[in-house]
């Protein structure tokens, strides 16, 4: 195993462990089938894969990878899974020695198919059409870890020994509890393993906490990730038997949920503070924001050159392998490949594609020497997701000067102890990252009612410019659509808790998801800097009446 970090080999419970030095965790130790699935190919490919993506053009230091993230992973999922086996005081549901396995493999593999630039390439395959709308990374990684399985008989045969199952272990990197739980008598009671990996209900998880940690220390947030107390989570999250019932339905049914003790609640909040931040500060900065849309409309110039979707698709349906080694052969390398026309590229002579190609360069080109597409402005709109059986209409009635503080209500807004009926203590902020009060805004929306798209925006505000812009053609600019919410899950979070008397609650937060539509200028045809001025200028006055407009249109219908 060729680290480039420090390691060393020892006898532990008749496995053999590798010892290997992590900057998040410390030491990791890594059991005999771990080893062996890493040192593949297919694994040893997400080195090549940035966690991040294209954010290192922007944060310098966030060159880490999906390699370290997955074993990270997989620590958390053993640490969690060993401090609630030796905790005397568990009276649930015990996983079997085989079913604790299957969850350490699917950690560690959950991300194996991942293609370049990690989530931004699921962005440009689902571009494509409805066609690709089925396209996800987790489905692939499924197809991937089969492949590394049946490429080494050893590991195989060791796997089938201990009673591993695989289909499990799928359905686990999938999140998916249904066919599993129908087919198996054995996890009619263990369905919180599906909270471990990909926690569905409430986006508290192993995955979670590794790349919060992970992303806060390289993107160079340094002390911010220590707010967030991950070992106080391992020893106080525990599977405890709650009653699932919503509201106005008459049916009950018990069921095992990882539940947190009451005291980690502050804990639990500067989580997903941290979250926000990150996708404030990091993942949604406006540059990153900008170099994303210059590689995905680099992608889209090679596509009919390249069949980049047509690849992806072919390894998510996996007919055979060749359709998924094509597809692993694809890694960040790709947007050199295309700058210096290396591989495929370089055997190109079709008329029709070397002016695609050369567009393409030209664009990596313009990234490169940081000449990008110029940011103009941002409006935001809020979707609120009530809790399942609540109203859901929006508290608060539009009001423009209030929507920054709505805005940080998903971070500030969360759990509390009066909210949750205990009667404790007043709603308090914790540490949050707030979002400054000049940002505009077109409102709040109920059960994702939105009023606008990137192309509605786009046409409206090409249409305000006056003839003297300098631009000529709506495809010169860009609306970009970033979102960031209170949670990661898709419907209205439920936390789970016990106290120290092993009583038990739940409390159902409500979601709020902002998406950011922003302007840019792409300046195709590359204007001298003395020549910009202008045209933002009028960009800039086009869209702060056409948003004035919508405000004054909205409060109208509202009167009305």
């Amino acid at each position: 195993m060729n680290y480039d970090l420090n390691h060393s080999v020892t006898e532990h419970s008749n496995f053999i462990i590798q010892i290997v030095q992590d900057a998040v965790h410390g030491v990791i130790e890594l059991e005999s089938l771990a080893v062996q699935l890493i040192d593949s190919p297919e694994f040893q490919r997400l080195r090549e894969i940035k966690q991040l993506g294209i954010a290192y053009f922007v944060f310098p230091s966030c060159q880490h990878s999906r390699f370290e993230h997955s074993i990270g992973t997989y620590h958390m999922a053993k640490k969690l899974l060993e401090t609630i086996h030796n905790d005397k005081n568990y009276s649930g549901p015990a996983l079997s020695s085989s079913e604790q396995l299957a969850i350490r493999i699917a950690a560690l593999c959950h991300d194996l198919g991942h293609g370049p630039f990690s989530h931004l390439w699921e962005e440009f395959v689902k571009r494509g059409g409805s066609e690709y709308s089925e396209y996800n990374h987790e489905t692939i990684s499924g197809h991937v870890l089969h492949q590394i399985i049946c490429s080494k008989p050893t590991l195989q045969s060791e796997l089938n020994n201990l009673g591993v199952d695989m289909n499990l272990i799928r359905s686990l990197i999938l999140g998916d509890t249904s066919t599993v739980l129908s087919q198996q008598d054995s996890l009619k009671n263990k369905s919180f393993i599906y909270e471990i990996l990909s926690n569905s209900l409430n986006g508290m998880d192993v995955d979670k906490w590794d790349y919060l940690l992970r992303d806060c220390l390289h993107s160079g947030l340094g002390a911010s990730g220590t707010s967030v107390d991950i070992d106080r989570f391992l020893r106080f999250y525990r599977p405890f038997l709650h009653t699932d019932k919503d509201k106005g339905d008459e049916n009950e049914s018990k069921c095992w949920h990882l539940s947190f003790r009451d005291t980690e609640l502050e804990n639990l909040l500067r989580t997903f503070s941290l979250r926000q931040h990150l996708h404030q500060k990091v993942y949604q900065h406006k540059t990153v924001t900008a170099i994303s849309a210059m590689i995905i409309d680099a992608l889209e110039l090679i596509e009919p050159v390249l069949n980049l979707r047509s690849i992806s698709m072919n390894a998510l349906k996996y007919q055979n392998p060749d359709s998924l080694n094509d597809f692993l052969k694809l890694h960040d390398s790709l947007l050199w490949d295309v700058f210096y026309g290396r591989g495929s590229l370089s055997r190109v002579t079709s008329e029709d594609f070397l002016p695609r190609i050369q567009q393409a360069q030209s664009l990596i080109r313009r990234i490169l020497n940081r000449d990008l597409y110029t940011y103009i402005d941002s409006v935001y709109e809020m979707t609120y997701y009530a809790p399942i059986g609540e109203n859901n209409s929006h508290p608060h009635s539009f009001n423009p000067k209030k929507f920054p503080d709505l805005i940080n209500e998903v971070a500030t807004e969360s759990l509390t102890l009066r909210s949750m009926g205990l009667g404790l203590g007043p709603r308090k902020s914790l540490c949050y990252e707030p979002i400054s009060p000049h940002y505009r805004t077109f409102g709040v929306t109920s059960n994702n009612k939105r009023k606008h798209s990137k192309e509605s925006i786009l046409t409206e505000i090409f249409r305000r410019l006056p003839q003297d812009s300098g631009i000529r053609d709506i495809d010169d600019l860009l609306v970009t659509e970033s979102r960031f919410s209170s949670n990661s899950t898709l419907k209205s979070p439920r936390f789970y808790f016990y106290t120290r008397s092993g009583n038990t609650f739940t409390y159902s937060e409500p979601l709020r998801v902002i998406r950011a539509y922003r302007l840019y200028w792409r300046r195709t045809n590359s204007p001298l800097k003395s020549a910009i001025y202008c045209p933002v200028t009028c960009l800039t006055e086009a869209f702060s009446q056409w948003h004035q407009e919508m405000i004054e249109d909205r409060h109208g219908t509202e009167s009305d």
